[in-house]
C-alpha cells in the first residue's frame, strides 16, 4: 500500500496520469448523448452574467466539468487540498476550470472566501 502511494504522489507519475485521463474524458465526453434541461433557463442566467452553483458528486465530476466549462462563463472547482486531490485538480484545471483546493472539515472558509 505505501509503495503505491508513493508512486501515484510522484510528481512526473501524477503528471502522466493526469494527462491520460484528460483524454479519457475527453473520448467519454465526445462519445456521449447530451440532454439539458431547463436549458432557456441556463441561458438566461449566462446571458445575465448571474452567479450559478453546479452541485455534483464525484461520479459526474469530469464530464460535467467539461460541460460547463463549453458554456463559455468562468468556472471554479472546489477539490481536497490533500495529496490524493491533485490528480483530481489536475485534470478540473486541464478541462479549464480555476481549482480552489480545500473542503467542508479543512478550510471550508478559505473556500468560501475564494
Amino acid at each position: 500500500m505505501k509503495l503505491r502511494r508513493k508512486i501515484l504522489y510522484n510528481f512526473i507519475i501524477q503528471k502522466i496520469v493526469i494527462t491520460l485521463l484528460y483524454f479519457y474524458i475527453w473520448i467519454v465526453y465526445l462519445t456521449s448523448t447530451k440532454h439539458i434541461n431547463n436549458k432557456n433557463n441556463l441561458d438566461k442566467l449566462i446571458k445575465n452574467n448571474e452567479n450559478i452553483i453546479f452541485v455534483f458528486w464525484h461520479g459526474r465530476l469530469y464530464l460535467l466539468t467539461i460541460f460547463i466549462t463549453r458554456l463559455k462563463t468562468q468556472i471554479h472547482s472546489v477539490t481536497s487540498g490533500h495529496k490524493d486531490g491533485n490528480i483530481v485538480a489536475g485534470v478540473i484545471s486541464m478541462l479549464g476550470s480555476k481549482v480552489i483546493r480545500g473542503s467542508s472539515s479543512q478550510g471550508a472558509t478559505k473556500v468560501i472566501r475564494q
